[in-house]
């Protein structure tokens, strides 16, 4: 009998894992100062986009014994996302009151 995944508790650590990469590169940007700059801002996208893919193979390796469909690998990714985008938003949040409450502005442009 093959025992049922659950994709919740199977991808929390992909979820964090994510997460902390991203919250990785938004602090490299802000204290470099690049916040505003978009170019670099894109330089974010494929590096998420390689490693959700890292992240869905391990997943496929680890808990689904080498096999996946389209339907698991898409379910999985949004699951991945939903933990990446509230740890996301804590830290945003904390971002924006906490470390500079002033970031807000530059970023309304309203120095």
């Amino acid at each position: 009998m093959e025992e049922k995944v659950n994709v919740w508790k199977a991808n929390l650590t992909n979820g964090l894992i994510l997460a902390l990469a991203g919250i990785a590169f938004s602090l490299v940007m802000f204290f470099f100062d690049l916040s505003l700059n978009k170019t670099v801002g894109y330089i974010n996208i494929p590096i998420q986009l390689v490693l959700l893919y890292f992240l869905l193979k391990s997943y496929r390796d680890n808990f689904m014994h080498g096999q996946i469909t389209y339907g698991q690998s898409v379910g999985a990714g949004v699951v991945i996302f939903v933990y990446y985008a509230i740890i996301m938003a804590v830290f945003t949040y904390l971002l924006f009151t906490v470390i500079d409450p002033g970031f807000s502005k530059k970023i309304n442009g309203t120095f």
